[in-house]
């Protein structure tokens, strides 16, 4: 293979963002593009001047020969997806979750493993560049041991644009706001502490809020808004975590990471309410407390996840957010929502 990849975008909702992504990396090529909609392969076709343009995902698989495919399409597509573009020799880089559910996923990672073909995720939220300060102290030793993590991301009603759309609807989904935004808190934490070993879970979800607007607008809503988790771990550490695509509160959006470590404690929270982020750390010495914010994060050491993707690909490097890392991630997703379902706790032996 010379240097240059020739990528493949499934999906350009969300794709353009991969496209913008993998155009950081100076190999990168995008030779094609595959959208149901023809308006909008035009439109993305002609502003990042692309001719290769596909109705059909099959036929873009089966006529180009690509190095690495994005797929950006609903849930429900993943999978078989991803496993056409690894059977046919691409590498590929996946939306979050990976699948539906844990069985999807392990059926993903068997199959990269089969061709030999990568398989990465885009948990995106690794890559903000206070994140990984902090996950470099982490591995330092700065912080210790982490014995308690929690996470919040809650969003206003007013907010809330699901209704309508494939989000809302579990055959498509897969599930709601946990398989949507608290994906990325799970994943987030466990790669901050190094992926222990889950016990046991406990969790409810809800619906009130968006059942009741969805039946007042005659929307179809088949998934929980709003999910409670409490994570148990092998080594006695513990994880919180409460995401909401639709809660009564005052802000817009609200974002935050505690990590609490025997000699540092943790936080990283969005700004403004938005998708930009501020951390600190905070530890005590003789008798004296330490508060060091984090404000300066070269960019060499947050690129984003497709420039990343490129260049463990190029460099024939491991990559982070692998097809095992998924699995984990889907198969404490899977268990929260057995613990909601059946009111008890799930134990993972």
């Amino acid at each position: 293979m010379n240097n240059q990849l020739e990528i493949g975008i499934a999906g350009l909702r969300m794709g353009c963002d991969h496209i913008d992504g993998y155009l950081t990396h100076p190999n990168a090529k995008i030779k094609a593009i595959c959208d149901i909609s023809p308006e909008v392969l035009e439109r993305v076709g002609n502003k990042y001047g692309v001719d290769s343009r596909y109705t059909s995902y099959e036929e873009m698989i089966a006529k180009e020969n690509l190095d690495v495919v994005s797929i950006a399409t609903p849930n429900r597509f993943h999978k078989d997806m991803t496993m056409l573009a690894l059977d046919n020799g691409a590498h590929v880089l996946c939306e979050k979750p990976i699948g539906m559910n844990a069985e999807e996923a392990i059926a993903m990672h068997r199959k990269s493993e089969e061709t030999g073909k990568r398989l990465m995720v885009n948990y995106s939220y690794r890559f903000i560049p206070q994140s990984v300060a902090l996950k470099q102290r982490i591995d330092a030793g700065l912080v210790g041991d982490i014995y308690s993590a929690s996470c919040h991301w809650l969003r206003n009603i007013s907010g809330f644009s699901q209704f309508g759309g494939w989000f809302g609807k579990k055959a498509m989904s897969g599930g709601g706001v946990l398989i949507d935004i608290g994906v990325h808190c799970l994943d987030k934490v466990l790669w901050l502490m190094d992926f222990p070993e889950v016990e046991s879970v406990t969790a409810s979800t809800h619906d009130y809020i968006c059942q009741k607007v969805a039946k007042a607008s005659g929307s179809d809503f088949d998934v929980e808004d709003t999910v409670e988790a409490f994570v148990k771990f092998a080594n006695n550490a513990s994880l919180m975590i409460q995401v909401s695509w639709a809660a009564n509160i005052l802000e817009s959006n609200l974002i935050e990471f505690r990590l609490l470590g025997e000699k540092e404690g943790l936080l990283e929270q969005n700004i403004n309410q938005g998708y930009t982020f501020n951390a600190k750390t905070f530890y005590e010495s003789q008798g004296i407390s330490y508060t060091l914010n984090i404000d300066d994060v070269s960019q060499d050491l947050c690129p984003t996840s497709m420039y990343y993707f490129l260049d463990k690909i190029i460099k024939n490097e491991p990559h982070m957010a692998d097809g095992s890392e998924a699995v984990k991630i889907m198969q404490l997703i899977d268990a929260i929502y057995e613990s909601a379902e059946t009111g008890k706790p799930i134990s993972f032996n």
